[in-house]
């Protein structure tokens, strides 16, 4: 792994995440772990023969790294993170005025508790994101095939505690699998908001580190200052370092909250299983490839990562007999900021 140089523009970046390792490591040994961890899964995620390209949610640098990769790779296969069952609404996405939401439904629940009904799930498009620009590629480039690899909706609710306590007033809060609490009112509904790459830290004493030592009140400045702009024109080996490095902090920073983190490595499973199972079946070159993930999941330790794991074959289970509806709904700011920490998007890419 090559670092940005010293004085290059990602120096008040490596000083603001070094610092943040160093507040909430509780011994010097355990910084030193940090910091080695850090660059290990930067190491790992970057020789993986299938190029795994992290993202953040709604961030117009990846966007625009994202554009630029793919004028470069021109892949054949781009593999994105989003709830497999979706794909087939994504060739409407050009007959709509972005941004928008792709929504599953159910009202007739089967497998699933009644109380829990009805059922929705939604995922923000903005034209400002990478899994936008992926999308518009492979639906306009002749020969290219997009995959959606994460979990369906289905299994989306398949994977919450089956308890009463797991859906207060019958209702899971809109923001719970962005990884923030739920208390707001739910933007889109008494709807699960799935995403690509929330990189918002994933706890309040992280992100108050963060925003004080790097003088600014609302995690998007955070953001913006010290990650978007220094981002914007940077190469793509830089950007793929940086994005990694910061995924594998929050990563590693993140509170023990031992039911979140098993879903996130379950879909983590899951995704490279699809993978896995696609290249074999497609007989596609893995150089030919893409993996459009979240950050945080580019730093990922479960023991399917990669092509080459020895690992168990991971079991996905079947599908419960809900019926599910999809369609486009109509978005605006306001939700996608509740869902993703961004404030409103600072420009858009070309």
């Amino acid at each position: 792994m090559t670092a940005p140089t010293a004085g290059g523009s990602f120096t008040g970046l490596r000083q603001q995440l070094t610092a943040a390792a160093a507040a909430f490591a509780d011994s010097p040994d355990a910084l030193a772990g940090i910091l080695t961890g850090m660059v290990d899964d930067v190491d790992r995620a970057l020789a993986v023969p299938l190029e795994i390209f992290p993202v953040c949610h709604h961030s117009p640098a990846s966007a625009l790294a994202m554009v630029r990769r793919l004028r470069e790779k021109q892949p054949r296969v781009i593999y994105l993170e989003l709830c497999e069952d979706l794909q087939p609404l994504l060739g409407e996405l050009g007959n709509c005025r972005l941004p928008v939401a792709v929504q599953a439904f159910a009202s007739e629940l089967d497998g699933h508790p009644r109380e829990w009904g009805p059922l929705s799930v939604v995922a923000p498009i903005t034209e400002a994101s990478a899994e936008y620009q992926a999308i518009v590629y492979a639906l306009e480039t002749p020969g290219v095939e997009l995959v959606l690899v994460d979990r369906s909706t289905d299994h989306v609710f398949q994977w919450l505690p089956h308890t009463p306590e797991a859906r207060p007033d019958g209702a899971l809060p809109a923001s719970e699998e962005a990884g923030r609490p739920g208390d707001d009112a739910a933007l889109h509904g008494d709807a699960v908001g799935v995403e690509i790459g929330d990189l918002r830290p994933g706890f309040a004493e992280l992100e108050a580190h963060l925003l004080h030592h790097g003088k600014v009140r609302h995690w998007s400045e955070w953001w913006d200052q010290y990650v978007e702009q220094p981002l914007a024109d940077a190469d793509h080996d830089t950007y793929r370092q940086v994005m990694v490095l910061i995924g594998s902090l929050f990563r590693r920073l993140r509170p023990a909250r031992p039911e979140r983190l098993d879903r996130d490595e379950e879909r983590e499973r899951y995704m490279w299983t699809r993978m896995r199972e696609h290249l074999a079946a497609s007989d596609v070159d893995p150089g030919h490839c893409l993996y459009v993930c979240g950050a945080f999941h580019a730093a990922s330790q479960v023991e399917q990562f990669g092509l080459t794991s020895d690992a168990p074959a991971y079991e996905i289970s079947p599908r419960t007999g809900t019926r599910w509806r999809y369609g486009l709904i109509p978005s605006s700011a306001a939700p996608h900021k509740f869902l993703t920490g961004h404030a409103a998007l600072r420009g858009r890419p070309s």
